[in-house]
């Protein structure tokens, strides 16, 4: 029974101090890129995690157990880029070295984000976590704030964010501009924050990528900031233009939105047309009808607002009573939850008669996780074997994407 012995780095130091690039396989290697690491950082307790592995691999040589160390390494940035990085060292251990078990050897709580990651490819035998000199709740405390700051999604919070508000706060002072208009910015920022509207943006940012390729994608959102840019100024245009008509407070507001959603919809509408082209050109139907499906929920959300600032407003005719604005707007949900859910049946079946038996599966950040055994079509599930020959069900629908080489994508 094969076991490794897996010391972590998970913020490169190795890399960024010694110049040992990950993984590093074998104990003569590991013992070089210690000392090396010792020597250009005396007070690195990673060179220390690395001779604490060596000391536990020769304690096992001694009983003569099938072991290997291998230090694995991760990113300066920490967060998603090492473990995104660790996992993919991970796997190309596995290749070369089939085990089955490991022990893994840290300098922490900065450590503690890979353990899932080696956990869903060999069983743990065991964690030791080394800790130099510091006080193991301090050294926690201080591993954590430095990781959360590294990471840029919890930097954009903790440094973007407040940064954001005192420039706005500023601008606000030199122009006289009241106070209200900060409580609506910084409630707004937690309402996004409090009900994951940023998450959802996210998510539909990266559904817009026409193509892996950074020079389009530059284009696309130079595009996308461009007619953001438009609607804001006629979102703005919209706000004055209503005090001229009679409107006031949030009729006035629901004004300026309703002028706006006609700028949004265009701006998706063109996306998801390029989308769709994009995918039918590489003829593939799994995207060409999750693209579908995202038109027709914006274009439902796009009548829902219509209406819903039409009914606020009331200024045109046909004017909108409360009791029609929910009996469209329900009719409108109906409507599109029914043809979405369709399209998914849809999409399944094409998954399903698209997979292939050994078939790679594969995270969107590009770590293994097995190969297909089989689908069960009424479960709708994908069956997948993993690298520890453990069997597992991945809905259909998390996967994404089927490759061009039939590998599948599942989606995070």
């Amino acid at each position: 029974m094969k076991r490794l012995i897996l010391a972590v780095d998970i913020d490169d130091d190795l890399g960024k101090k010694a110049g040992v690039v990950g993984p590093v396989i074998g104990r003569e290697e590991n013992l070089n890129a210690a000392i090396r690491l010792a020597i250009e950082d005396p007070e690195d307790p990673d060179a220390n995690v690395i001779f604490k592995a060596i000391g536990i691999y020769d304690n096992f040589k001694k009983e003569n157990e099938d072991v290997e160390i291998i230090t694995l390494t991760g990113d300066t940035r920490l967060g998603i880029a090492a473990t995104s990085k660790i996992s993919k060292q991970l796997d190309r251990v596995m290749n070369d070295f089939p085990a089955t078990s490991c022990f893994m050897i840290s300098d922490g709580a900065s450590d503690d984000s890979v353990i899932p990651v080696i956990q869903s490819r060999l069983k743990i035998d065991g964690v030791y976590n080394l800790y130099i000199k510091q006080a193991r709740e301090l050294e926690k405390t201080y591993f954590v704030i430095i990781e959360k700051l590294k990471d840029p999604t919890y930097a954009k919070i903790l440094l973007g964010g407040p940064a954001i508000l005192m420039l706005i706060a500023s601008l606000m002072y030199i122009y006289s501009i009241p106070w209200q208009y900060m409580g609506m910015l910084l409630g707004s920022f937690l309402l996004i924050k409090g009900f994951g509207i940023d998450a959802s943006i996210e998510k539909v940012m990266k559904s817009i990528e026409i193509k892996k390729n950074k020079s389009i994608n530059a284009i696309f959102y130079l595009f996308i900031v461009t007619l953001l840019g438009i609607s804001l100024i006629t979102g703005y245009n919209a706000y004055l233009d209503a005090g001229k008509k009679g409107l006031m407070g949030i009729e006035t507001i629901a004004y300026a939105i309703s002028a706006m959603a006609n700028i949004f919809f265009v701006m998706f509408i063109m996306i998801f047309l390029a989308k769709f082209i994009d995918s039918y050109t590489r003829n593939s139907m799994i995207n060409q009808i999750g693209t579908v499906n995202n038109a027709i929920i914006v274009a439902a959300s796009f009548i829902i607002v219509k209406v819903g600032t039409q009914w606020i407003t009331n200024i045109e005719p046909d004017f909108i009573s409360f009791g029609s604005f929910i009996e469209m707007s329900s009719m409108i949900i109906i409507a599109a939850y029914v043809i979405v859910r369709y399209l998914d049946s849809v999409k399944a079946d094409v998954i399903v008669n698209s997979i292939e038996s050994g078939a790679n599966v594969i995270m969107e950040d590009g770590s293994l996780v097995g190969s297909t055994v089989g689908v069960e079509p009424k479960e709708q599930v994908l069956i997948v074997k993993t690298q520890l020959n453990r069997i597992m069900k991945i809905p259909i629908e998390k996967v994404s994407s089927i490759s061009q080489n039939k590998d599948i994508i599942i989606e995070e």
